[in-house]
């Protein structure tokens, strides 16, 4: 070979070097690139089956898992446009572990969609590689990433299309939100996640479930999130209606609501647990039952952008402890939990036959969030161990359909048979999630 051509070779192998290490991001994905089979037989099993290690973006040839393999995802694996994922019933995903930055997050994108179709004896589950390995030891929240979904419906950001919080901020396909409120980013039904959570700074985390400017086409159905390292269930903008939704043990909100979301939530639970851990602000609890905004004050400080974060909870409980918990695993001092409910920063929201109590406060309505009026609330009912319903920003506590309840010694249980028990009956109340007509819809999928 002559000097010109060696040098051409040199030249040319520099190149595609180099191409290779600037289409991946710091975890090793390729959010812009990628194509291929991406789906790594890897020889071993665990739980008794194959593993397949899964990275990158998935495409025509790894988009179908099923119950037979266990899928290990490393770092984030991302569904780009146009491309479906579908998950059989019973298939269990968990994180393949990395040196360092989050793994075992999936990111479906504005676009793409997800079909995962489980059933009540054949949930699909999202979970810590620990729990499906005996030999791996306890697992913990943040051993697994998390499930972000990315829609085109409406959002109140300044930007109409802003980048989702838990992801290095610049890569194109992690915007979310647009115009088209009917968006259909597919199906989560039977569904559970769990030890999921990536902390990637302050205010900037993974949470079990997010959803971005998720669309109402979209069916979010019988979902449970345990464990978390933040939220269970955040919603940035978007108008998804989510219906049978469990939260339990998660760190910080059970539900968190951002950015416009006017969607809503029909029959939902939130379970506290004591030994779950809990986000602290300032060196005291900010771990919620509920938590909305309807902006950042960063993006408007008169928390007036449009549309307003407004969602409606049906027949909701908020269970958190039957006496006052103290924290024992943070840094911080005082009560484990903050509010059952509280909106803030020009937030609005609508209560229709809930149940919340087990908190130190009941509902809370900051004095910067939107006054009364502007919210609803119906044949609801409210505990607190301070207060039952507090109204901070001047505004008229509605005349009729509250129940309150103070009592600094027990929580309320509004009728349910056992509440707070190990194992719980949320049985016998007539409201909330388990209203007598309605029947246990937890039994057979969820975990506890």
């Amino acid at each position: 070979m002559n000097k010109t051509i060696r040098l051409l070779s040199l030249v040319m192998a520099t190149f595609m070097s180099l191409a290779l290490l600037t289409s991946c991001d710091e975890t090793g994905n390729e959010p812009n690139g990628g194509g291929g089979d991406n789906n790594k037989v890897t020889g071993r099993t665990i739980g008794g089956k194959e593993l397949v290690v899964v990275e990158g973006r998935i495409n025509g040839k790894n988009n179908h898992w099923t119950a037979d393999k266990v899928y290990a995802l490393k770092g984030i694996v991302t569904v780009p446009a146009s491309e479906t994922l579908t998950i059989d019933a019973g298939t269990t995903i968990i994180e393949e572990p990395t040196p360092s930055g989050a793994t075992g997050v999936l990111v479906v994108t504005r676009g793409a969609k997800i079909m995962a179709e489980g059933t009540a004896q054949k949930p699909i589950v999202f979970t810590s590689s620990k729990a499906v390995d005996s030999n791996a030891g306890r697992p913990a929240p943040g051993d697994f990433g998390g499930v972000i979904i990315l829609g085109k419906a409406k959002v109140n950001t300044p930007t109409d299309a802003q980048f989702i919080e838990g992801l290095n901020q610049g890569v194109e396909e992690y915007r979310y939100g647009g115009d088209n409120d009917e968006d259909n980013s597919g199906v989560l039904r039977y569904v559970r996640i769990e030890y999921a959570g990536f902390i990637l700074g302050d205010s900037n985390e993974i949470n079990g479930l997010t959803c971005g400017g998720v669309g109402r086409g979209t069916t979010l159905d019988h979902i449970q999130v345990s464990w978390g390292l933040d939220d269970s269930f955040e919603f940035f903008g978007g108008c998804v209606n989510a219906t049978h939704l469990v939260s339990y043990a998660c760190d910080d909100d059970n539900f968190d609501f951002d950015n416009g979301f006017t969607g809503s939530i029909t029959y939902g639970v939130a379970i506290a647990n004591p030994a779950s851990t809990h986000s602290d602000s300032k060196g005291k609890s900010d771990s919620n039952g509920i938590e909305l905004d309807n902006n950042a004050k960063a993006q408007d400080e008169t928390f007036s952008l449009i549309p307003k974060t407004h969602p409606t909870l049906t027949n909701v409980s908020i269970i958190g402890a039957s006496t006052r918990v103290a924290n024992v695993h943070n840094n911080f001092q005082g009560d484990a939990y903050k509010y059952a409910a509280r909106v803030r920063r020009g937030g609005q929201i609508t209560l229709k036959d809930c149940i919340l109590t087990g908190y130190p406060k009941g509902f809370v309505l900051d004095p910067d969030a939107d006054k009364m009026e502007h919210s609803k609330i119906e044949g609801s009912s409210f505990h607190g161990f301070d207060a039952a319903f507090e109204i901070k920003n001047g505004s008229t506590k509605p005349a009729t359909g509250i129940i309150e309840v103070v009592n600094k010694d027990s929580a309320a249980t509004f009728g349910m048979k056992a509440p707070f028990g190990t194992p719980a009956d949320f049985s016998g109340a007539q409201v909330g999630a388990f209203p007598a007509s309605k029947g246990n819809w937890m039994a057979g999928w969820t975990a506890f």
